[in-house]
């Protein structure tokens, strides 16, 4: 059986396809029966291939996430631990600094809590968002509870204007919260 092949474009009506056409000779007893024709359409191999590859890519991803989020879990619940401890050994009338970053430590370790458990909903693209309405002033004081060492330590000083009057928005408390964080850090 001899075969030949080619690579041609044909207009369809969504346009031009690449194709890929081979033709071989059936034969039966030495004698000429036929031929197969096959047609591949190229371009839909092309994107099979691709979905094909991102979704691998996106699996090893979705694995390595995984491992990654385990493996910061348990350091933090470690630090819950630790953190509980601290809080039952400070005398009940610690200063208010003291009392402050206990509560703030407890609040980020909350957050990173549920950032790592949020990291193999991304890849698994099953990304719940958790709309509501925050309290935008009450937020931005959690940011600088959280970010008051830092600024503090590089002479930066801080003024609050918050307008009146601000408007009513649906977002995901937590994100928002992380991305004020990354741009006040």
């Amino acid at each position: 059986m001899s075969e030949l092949a080619a690579e041609t474009e044909l207009e369809t009506s969504d346009g031009p396809r690449r194709v890929s056409v081979s033709v071989q000779a059936v034969q039966e007893d030495g004698e000429r029966m036929g031929a197969l024709v096959t047609l591949r359409d190229l371009d839909s191999l092309e994107s099979i291939n691709t979905q094909l590859q991102v979704r691998r890519t996106a699996g090893r991803a979705g694995r390595i996430t995984a491992g990654v989020a385990h493996e910061v879990k348990n350091p933090l619940n470690s630090m819950r631990l630790w953190l509980e401890n601290l809080k039952e050994s400070l005398p009940a009338e610690q200063d208010g600094a003291s009392q402050q970053a206990v509560q703030v430590l407890d609040k980020e370790i909350d957050r990173l809590d549920a950032v790592v458990k949020r990291f193999p909903r991304f890849y698994r693209a099953r990304w719940i968002f958790a709309w509501k309405q925050p309290q935008l002033a009450e937020l931005l004081k959690e940011v600088l509870e959280v970010a008051q060492p830092q600024l503090q330590k590089s002479n930066i000083q801080l003024a609050q204007l918050l307008p009146i009057d601000v408007p009513e928005v649906y977002v995901d408390r937590a994100l928002l919260k992380q991305a004020v964080l990354h741009l006040v850090a």
